[in-house]
């Protein structure tokens, strides 16, 4: 045996050296034995409609499920699941009946239409036996059943309180574009570089999907030069089958002889045949 055996016992003699465990960390979440204990919130409710509303709900104090409970149960006037999700529809209809109404107040602005006809209805128009065709016509023009109407009879009849009732209500389903020919004639009649002519020039833009409206047709004697574009206009509304309605003094027949022969019976001819021609009788209410 030599001084290494005497020094360093055999390995099958050794005493095992004794370690510290290590210290078992707790996982995040879970609840220590001092912890809060759950909470049950109940209690029973009555809806408006009459429904039983229960409250049964167990967790942790102050969690969102335990202060939902605790708010529920302190409501003046509970609501149950189905009268939340009714009230919930009629807040949306409400919002989406709002929001279509000023589209369409900006809609009917945006058309030009005249500032006192601008909340006109067909139900505040006198109906009487001389103006039950030409409002029924204008009736179905608004709601695009027709595409062409053409309004004519003498002076202070109410054609043109007709056509803006048309022209307001139309603007429920397109955009309208409302034209006083008086004012559009004027436009026209200006030198070729004035402002006037070029925004005269611009109002009778054919327009996708918008309807047209021209207002007292034969107001003013036109010239040849502002007759030419107001029959391409008229020309190019028809072309695209857009909806057009006009208001005259005058029969189309009587039209083109007043307009003159060149463009007087072209203009004549496409607006009586482009939809319905409907005199508008009774008395002057101007003088009324």
């Amino acid at each position: 045996m030599d001084d290494t055996d005497l020094v360093r016992p055999p390995r099958h003699t050794r005493k095992p050296t004794s370690r510290r465990a290590p210290a078992r960390r707790a996982t995040r979440g879970q609840a220590s034995k001092d912890g809060p204990k759950d909470v049950c919130v109940k209690g029973r409710l009555t809806c408006g409609c009459g429904a039983a509303i229960a409250v049964n709900v167990k967790g942790q104090p102050g969690s969102i499920a335990v202060q939902a409970a605790e708010m529920t149960l302190a409501m003046k006037k509970p609501m149950c699941a189905k009268c939340v999700e009714r009230e919930d529809e009629e807040r949306e209809r409400a919002e989406a009946e709002a929001l279509a109404t000023a589209k369409h107040a900006r809609r009917v602005e945006l058309a030009g239409v005249p500032a006192r006809w601008r909340e006109l209805r067909f139900d505040q128009i006198e109906r009487d036996g001389d103006r039950a065709d030409a409002l029924e016509a204008c009736e179905a023009w608004a709601a695009g059943k027709l595409r062409g109407v053409t309004l004519w009879g003498e002076v202070g009849r109410g054609k043109t309180v007709m056509a803006a009732a048309a022209a307001v209500q139309r603007a429920r389903i397109s955009r309208v574009r409302w034209l006083s020919v008086a004012e559009l004639l004027l436009d026209l009649r200006m030198p070729f570089h004035a402002p006037e002519y070029a925004r005269g020039m611009r109002a009778l833009k054919v327009a996708p999907n918008t309807a047209l409206v021209l207002d007292d047709l034969d107001k003013l004697k036109p010239s040849e030069n502002a007759l030419q574009p107001l029959y391409v206009a008229v020309n190019g509304w028809i072309e695209a089958a857009l909806p057009l309605l006009i208001t005259s003094n005058r029969h189309p027949e009587e039209l083109a002889e007043w307009m003159g022969e060149t463009f007087g019976e072209p203009i004549a001819s496409r607006i009586g045949g482009y939809g319905k021609v409907v005199q508008v009788g009774g008395r002057d209410r101007r003088m009324s």
